[in-house]
């Protein structure tokens, strides 16, 4: 599997951010200095960050990050990284990321936050469309993270 793609997501929760994720996705928000997609960058400088990202605001997305956005532009029969957008991807949680097997999801209390996924599986979320897979991973096996 090629480890190479880092895939950020929002998530059924995103309108709870409104208004302030009316015109952004809810990774682009500060927390403190940084966004949720600034720290996925420096924790994983090695990855090619993509988004899952809204219908609304996806095209302006994509043009205004240069991310590929959307399922379709992923690299067919390649693996891939997945995080929640709402997660602050801290340097203990890009550790925790880093050592799971391909097939396994990293949970923070309880609920999907992340996972390492094969080439079948990435097709098989890409076949399923919508944001974040949370269903499919739910299916996975998982161990706890911190966050």
């Amino acid at each position: 599997m090629s480890a190479g793609l880092l895939l950020i997501c929002e998530d059924d929760s995103s309108a709870r951010f409104s208004p302030l994720s009316d015109t952004r996705p809810v990774f682009d928000l500060r927390a403190g200095i940084f966004s949720a997609r600034e720290r996925a960058a420096r924790n994983f400088p090695d990855r090619t960050l993509a988004a899952l990202v809204r219908p609304e605001i996806r095209e302006w997305f994509a043009a205004s990050s240069g991310l590929g956005c959307g399922w379709e532009t992923l690299p067919p029969g390649e693996g891939a990284w997945l995080l929640n957008g709402r997660v602050l991807a801290g340097e203990d949680l890009a550790e925790a990321l880093q050592k799971l097997g391909v097939g396994e999801t990293l949970t923070v209390q309880g609920k999907p936050a992340a996972a390492r996924l094969g080439p079948v599986a990435v097709d098989e979320c890409r076949r399923r469309g919508g944001l974040w897979p949370e269903e499919y991973l739910k299916s996975l096996p998982a161990r706890e993270g911190p966050g």
